[in-house]
C-alpha cells in the first residue's frame, strides 16, 4: 500500500475513534440512545473494515482499497454530519423535542423506533434518513403551532422504512396510489397523443408524471400522513407557512424537476384528507382562510388543473386512508379528537382553536404555559 493511501486510512480509523468518544454515556436524554447507538455501529463498522483491509492489504488491489476507504470516509463523514450533533449538544431543546417526538410516536402507534430530532436546522424542518434524525430550527422548542411538522417528517421516516413488515398497509397503499396516478397520466397522454395535440403539452404532460413519480407523491404521502395522525393542526400549520412565506401555490415546472408540488395542490389534498377524518367545520374555516392567499394570487394556470386535477387529489387521499385505517397506526379522526384528552396531539389542535380565538398576546401568554406543561406532564412522565 502506497504512503498516501496508508496514511488516509490511518486517519480514518482515528477519526472514527475520535467521534465515538464524543458520545458521553450515560446520555442525558435516554431518549438519545437509538440514536447513540447506530452512530457507533456506524463507526464500529468502519473501522472493523479498514482495520482488516490494513491487516490484510496484500490480499487487496489498490484501487479496491481506494473504493473502501472512500466508503468509509462517507459513513464516517455523514455520521458526524448528521448524528453527532445532537449527542454533542444535549440541550435542553434538544432533550425536549426528543421527548416530545418519543411521545408523539407513542400516541399514534408507530410500529418503528422513534426517530431522533436536532435543532440545529438552518433550513426549516427536514429528514435524513441515513441517520433519521429530523432537524428543526432552534426556536421550536418554544412555540406550538408548527410543531405539527414534525408528523410530516415522520411520514418520511416511515416512506423510507416501506419495506418493514410492520408497515406492509401503509406500503400496499402507497404503491397503490402510485399506480392510480401512473394509469390517470399515462391515459392522459395516450389521449393527447390519439387528438394530435402539440409535442409541447405531451412533454409536459410526461414531465408531470415524472414528478409524481419521483417527488410529489412521496410530498403528499408525507402530508397525508401527517393530517391522518394529527388532523387539522398539520392543515392549518401548513396553511399559516404558506401565509408567512407566501410562495406562488400555482408554481409548476413544466420541463424540469420539482422537489414540491404547488401549496395550493397541497392544500387542496389536506382538505379532502380532513373531509375522510370527518372534521367538516374545521374543512370550510380553513377552506375560507385558504381563499384569501388565493385570492393573492388570481386564477391557477391552466396547467394546474391538468397536473392536480381534483378526483385524482381526492382518490390519493382515500387510498392513503384506507392504508393508514388499516394499519397499526392510529388514525385521528373527529370521533378520537372529541373524546380524547391530554394527548400531544390533542394539545397541538387546541392549540390552533386558542390561535384564533385570543389576542396575540393572550395566546402567546397560554402557549408558553402550556409548552412548559408538555415539558412537565407529557416528556417527563
Amino acid at each position: 500500500m502506497n504512503p498516501f493511501l496508508s496514511s488516509l486510512l490511518n486517519e480514518e480509523i482515528e477519526r472514527a475513534n475520535f467521534l465515538k468518544n464524543k458520545i458521553k454515556f450515560p446520555l442525558t436524554y435516554p431518549e438519545l440512545t437509538g440514536l447513540a447507538n447506530r452512530c457507533l455501529n456506524n463507526f464500529d463498522s468502519q473501522i472493523e473494515l479498514l482495520e482488516n483491509i490494513r491487516k490484510n492489504e496484500e490480499q487487496y488491489t489498490e484501487r479496491s482499497i481506494w473504493r473502501w476507504v472512500r466508503s468509509a470516509h462517507r459513513t464516517i463523514e455523514m455520521t458526524e454530519k448528521y448524528g453527532i450533533p445532537p449527542l454533542y449538544y444535549q440541550t435542553e431543546e434538544i432533550g425536549f423535542l426528543n421527548n416530545l417526538i418519543f411521545k408523539i410516536c407513542t400516541e399514534v402507534n408507530l410500529p418503528l423506533q422513534h426517530p431522533s430530532v436536532a435543532c440545529l436546522s438552518t433550513d426549516y424542518y427536514y429528514t435524513t434518513a441515513f441517520i433519521d434524525v429530523i432537524f428543526v430550527p432552534l426556536s421550536e422548542s418554544g412555540f406550538l403551532l408548527h410543531l405539527a411538522d414534525l408528523y410530516h417528517e415522520l411520514g418520511h421516516y416511515v416512506s423510507t422504512n416501506k419495506k418493514e413488515d410492520k408497515l406492509k398497509s401503509e406500503l400496499e397503499s402507497y404503491v397503490k396510489a402510485y399506480e392510480t396516478i401512473t394509469e390517470y397520466f399515462t391515459d392522459f397522454i395516450l389521449k393527447l397523443q390519439h387528438e394530435r395535440n402539440p409535442e409541447p403539452i405531451i412533454l409536459k404532460s410526461q414531465n408531470f408524471l415524472n414528478n409524481w413519480q419521483k417527488n410529489w407523491i412521496e410530498e403528499f404521502f408525507c402530508d397525508l400522513f401527517a393530517t391522518f395522525l394529527l388532523g387539522p393542526a398539520y392543515v392549518w400549520s401548513h396553511h399559516y407557512l404558506v401565509a408567512k412565506n407566501n410562495p406562488n401555490i400555482y408554481s409548476i415546472s413544466q420541463f424540469g424537476n420539482q422537489d414540491h408540488p404547488p401549496d395550493n395542490a397541497r392544500m387542496k389534498i389536506l382538505l379532502f384528507a380532513l373531509d375522510c377524518l370527518g372534521f367538516h367545520d374545521e374543512q370550510k374555516k380553513i377552506e375560507k382562510e385558504w381563499q384569501i392567499i388565493k385570492d393573492d394570487w388570481g386564477s391557477p394556470p391552466t396547467d394546474f388543473s391538468f397536473a392536480f386535477p381534483d378526483d385524482l387529489l381526492e382518490s390519493v387521499a382515500k387510498i392513503i386512508y384506507s392504508g393508514l385505517t388499516s394499519s397499526q397506526v392510529s388514525v385521528y379522526t373527529k370521533n378520537v379528537f372529541d373524546s380524547d384528552s391530554n394527548t400531544v396531539r390533542k394539545t397541538l389542535n387546541v392549540a390552533w382553536q386558542n390561535f384564533w380565538l385570543s389576542s396575540p398576546s393572550d395566546f402567546r401568554s397560554w402557549e408558553s404555559s402550556t409548552i412548559d406543561g408538555l415539558k412537565q406532564n407529557f416528556v417527563n412522565s
